[in-house]
């Protein structure tokens, strides 16, 4: 019970210091780019990760009672749902990439947006951790990942970079956390053989694809629900026959108001406790 409490405040700890962090620098960076760049940047990353949450299947809740029942068989499981995610975002987000209606100044933010969610999605040790009550690993990685990208915002928008600069902390704020995670799983794992890739059968690989359908859609109506207002701004602009990226101030701005919204929310909280 202690360890699930202890794993449990330290998975608090990250999203407070994720919404502290990201509601001054964002704003900062707002006020330097302005509401089209970084409304395109925020469509780009809407998008992506709804498709992020689509590839996943519902994987995070299966492999985290499975690891959490039996190590070894979740192991194995791991792998096969990461060859699964690799291969859905790949073929995805090749896709969307050709897509006609993506604009030439959009296109940097939107590979930008594709690596980020890629990382993100294949990020299954953050599961792996959560399951063996390592949560601190996934909050030390995250926080560094994010310290990092945040610093780079704010030194592109002090010294006036251009704009194109900001792909750079978008992929790093997943790549990072993403590489901590990973050596420090291989250096913890090389007591135990992992699973070789031969032994991923095909029983295994129809589990990982099938067994996740049945949270796919609860997964996807949760990933859409705060992004609504934002989806409606964007299929409003297309029924009226606009490209898909002129609602991008709009977008930004509404974003905006919303992170100022979640700030007071919270600092009534913390008042009030």
């Amino acid at each position: 019970m202690k360890d699930k409490l202890k794993n449990s405040m330290w998975t608090i700890a990250e999203k407070l210091i994720a919404v502290f962090g990201l509601i001054f620098v964002t704003s900062y960076v707002a006020k330097y780019v302005g509401p089209t760049t970084f409304g395109i940047i925020s469509i780009a990353m809407l998008v992506f990760q709804f498709i992020q949450t689509i590839a996943l299947m519902g994987s995070d809740v299966i492999l985290l009672k499975r690891i959490a029942q039996n190590h070894h068989s979740g192991l194995r499981l791991m792998m096969a749902t990461f060859l699964l995610v690799l291969y859905c975002v790949l073929s995805i987000v090749g896709m969307a990439i050709m897509e006609e209606e993506w604009s030439a100044d959009a296109l940097v933010f939107i590979c930008a947006a594709a690596i980020a969610c890629l990382f993100s999605s294949i990020d299954l040790i953050n599961i792996y951790n959560e399951a063996m009550l390592n949560a601190r690993l996934n909050v030390i990685a995250n926080v560094i990942g994010l310290a990092i990208s945040l610093t780079v915002r704010f030194l592109i928008s002090y010294y006036q970079l251009e704009p194109a600069y900001l792909a750079i902390p978008i992929v790093l704020a997943t790549f990072i956390p993403f590489t901590i995670k990973l050596t420090l799983f291989l250096l913890y794992e090389r007591r135990a053989p992992l699973p070789a890739l031969r032994h991923v059968n095909k029983v295994f690989a129809l589990h990982a694809g099938v067994r996740h359908v049945a949270h796919l859609l609860s997964d996807c109506r949760c990933a859409s629900y705060p992004r609504q207002p934002n989806q409606r701004l964007l299929f409003s602009r297309r029924e009226r026959g606009g490209h898909f990226f002129r609602g991008a101030d709009a977008v930004d701005r509404l974003g905006i108001f919303i992170q100022c919204a979640t700030g007071v929310v919270l600092s009534g909280v913390f008042c009030r406790a």
